[in-house]
């Protein structure tokens, strides 16, 4: 009677595991992929953080020229005092101004761009550290995934993938974390069924 019992539950246990098993993705092939999408992540960042920096060196570089501009008229202006022609050296002076103001219109828009640059920069060395991060649990994470197989229990669910590879990652890792404590649940409890027979 009890080897029945527990032979019958057994089955039923084989029967639900192996139909998840079924069902999943192979773990060690997602796992593969969520790295391969945190650095196509990464990548993606890397190239906002280069467009940033060079939206910030252009507004720099725009702002040297106003004030290149108003140096020069500020010497057209000198030049026609000293020639005495008054109406060029009015013209040269309000052209001296008019660059001056676009040249001090330009600091608030650096100050901003410099700044979206540099919380850019830090999401960057955050994404890069997880990446790292990742990369080292890589390994131990296709272990654990073969060693709960090997027990026959299943690593993940089939649930859909994330749009963010970090996060995806993680509920894989919380998942199998998750998968092991229930195998040793259930274990422990057909054990104490059957000891109850």
């Amino acid at each position: 009677m009890v080897k029945s019992t527990f032979g019958r539950m057994a089955d039923i246990v084989k029967s639900n595991v192996n139909e998840l098993l079924d069902r999943i993705e192979d773990p060690e092939k997602m796992v593969h992929q969520m790295v391969r999408n945190m650095e196509e992540a990464v990548e993606g960042h890397v190239a906002s953080v280069g467009t940033a920096v060079a939206n910030q060196r252009r507004l720099e570089k725009e702002q040297d020229e106003y004030r290149a501009r108003a140096q020069e008229f500020s010497g057209r202006a000198r030049r026609a005092v000293e020639a005495g022609d008054e109406d060029l050296a009015r013209r040269a002076l309000e052209r001296k101004v008019h660059f001056e103001r676009a040249a001090d219109d330009q600091d608030s828009a650096i100050e901003e761009s410099r700044q979206v640059a540099e919380r850019m920069k830090d999401h960057l060395d955050e994404l890069r550290a997880s990446l790292k991060q990742a990369r080292r649990r890589q390994g131990s994470l296709i272990a654990r995934c073969q060693a709960a197989r090997l027990r026959g229990q299943p690593p993940v669910g089939g649930q859909p993938v994330s749009a963010d590879p970090f996060a995806e990652f993680h509920r894989l890792e919380a998942r199998i974390a998750h998968n092991e404590g229930e195998f040793e649940r259930l274990k422990q409890q057909l054990q104490g069924e059957v000891d109850q027979v």
